[in-house]
Formats: structure tokens, C-alpha cells, sequence
């Protein structure tokens, strides 16, 4: 009975608004229209979220892809700031090594002249201190660039046998003689070396590569 009574209550409501309408069609119209907008509206609803969703993540790629060339950029000009770093801490070093070796070869032309001088100055003022013959220094052979090593060192010692010159001043008497490599090779000799002529002698056969059946021919040709 109950639902009876509905079904009448909606046919009479379907009735009254059928009746509306015939009084007023033009407010049925704007109705009709308003429920095709929102029926339009629903309809593009899922199509905007679409375009939203892809126009955010294009957005995101773009942004990552700058982000990414960014930090390539950055990567480029901190290895390239890097290499100009270690180029000129390159630079440094190749500098400082040259001033170095310089100021070695300086050092060392110093040596050499000092060394030499005192040459000069003990063929001048033999050492008052050993005793030995009193011996003119013209009667040793001297040494020229491009003589026989071997020949010059055997005459020296001849020399000295016959002035009778004591082995330790042997050195005293040999360096105003010499000149060129034979000079080099002394003035590489330590203070304490320096007079011992058997070891300039061997620094020397080492130096000039002397074996001994060349000291023995040369020997046997003097």
C-alpha cells in the first residue's frame, strides 16, 4: 500500500513538472542546457587531468635535462680550471728543476776554478811542510790536450824515480802539469784524495778506458 502511494506521489510529480514545462518552455530549455554543459564538463574532465599530468612531466624532463647540462658545464670548467692547475704546478717543478741544475753547474764551475787555482798556487809555492828534493818543475813532462795518457804518466813517473821525489809529493809535482781531462779528474777528487797518485792514476786509467797490456806497450816503447 505504501509503495502504492509513492508510485502515485512520482507520477504526480512527473506530471507537475510536465505541466511546469508547458506553462514555461523557455525555463525547460536553459534546464536542458545547463545538463548538456555539465554533461560536456564531465565529459573533458578526464582529458584536462591528462594534459596536466603529461604537461608536468615534460616540465620535470625539461628540468632534469637542464640540471644534467648544468652540471656537465660545471664538470667541463672544473677539470679544465684542474688541468690548468697541474700545468702550472708543471711549469713550477720543470722551473725550479732548471734553477737547480744551474745553480749545480754553478756550484760546480766554482769547484773547478777553486781547484784549479790551488793548482796554480802549489806549482808556485810547493808545501813547506814535506820534506822532499828540491826540484825545478821544468824537468817533468808536461801534459797537452790530445797527448798519450799513458805515455805522459809513465814519463812522470820516470821522472820522479830519477829526482828521487817521494811518493806522497808525487801529486805536489804532477798537477801543474797537467791540463784538460786530466785537470777534471782531479778536481773530482775529494781534499783527502787528492794526494794520492795512485788513485788519480786509476781514476784515470777508468776514465781513458787503459788496460794493462796498454801500460805494458807503452811501457815497452819508452
Amino acid at each position: 500500500m505504501a509503495l502504492t502511494a509513492k508510485a502515485g506521489k512520482a507520477r504526480g510529480d512527473g506530471e507537475t513538472e510536465r505541466a511546469t514545462a508547458e506553462k514555461n518552455p523557455a525555463q525547460e530549455l536553459e534546464r536542458m542546457r545547463l545538463q548538456v554543459e555539465l554533461a560536456k564538463t564531465e565529459a573533458k574532465k578526464p582529458k584536462r587531468l591528462e594534459m596536466a599530468r603529461i604537461q608536468a612531466e615534460s616540465e620535470k624532463e625539461k628540468e632534469q635535462a637542464e640540471r644534467a647540462e648544468r652540471l656537465e658545464r660545471e664538470k667541463l670548467e672544473w677539470e679544465k680550471e684542474k688541468a690548468e692547475r697541474e700545468h702550472q704546478l708543471a711549469m713550477a717543478k720543470l722551473q725550479a728543476e732548471r734553477e737547480e741544475k744551474e745553480r749545480q753547474r754553478e756550484q760546480e764551475k766554482e769547484m773547478y776554478e777553486l781547484k784549479l787555482r790551488e793548482i796554480q798556487v802549489r806549482a808556485k809555492f810547493p808545501n813547506p811542510h814535506r820534506e822532499g828534493p828540491s826540484v825545478e818543475q821544468k824537468k817533468f813532462p808536461k801534459y797537452s790536450r790530445g797527448d798519450d795518457v799513458e805515455a805522459f804518466l809513465f814519463s812522470f813517473e820516470r821522472t820522479c824515480q830519477d829526482l828521487k821525489v817521494a811518493d806522497e809529493d808525487r801529486m805536489l809535482y804532477l798537477c801543474p802539469q797537467i791540463c784538460g781531462g786530466l785537470s777534471e779528474i782531479y778536481s773530482e777528487m775529494r781534499d783527502e784524495e787528492t794526494s794520492n797518485y795512485d788513485l788519480f792514476k786509476e781514476r784515470v786509467r777508468v776514465r781513458y778506458g787503459l788496460t794493462a797490456e796498454q801500460s805494458r806497450k807503452t811501457f815497452r816503447d819508452l
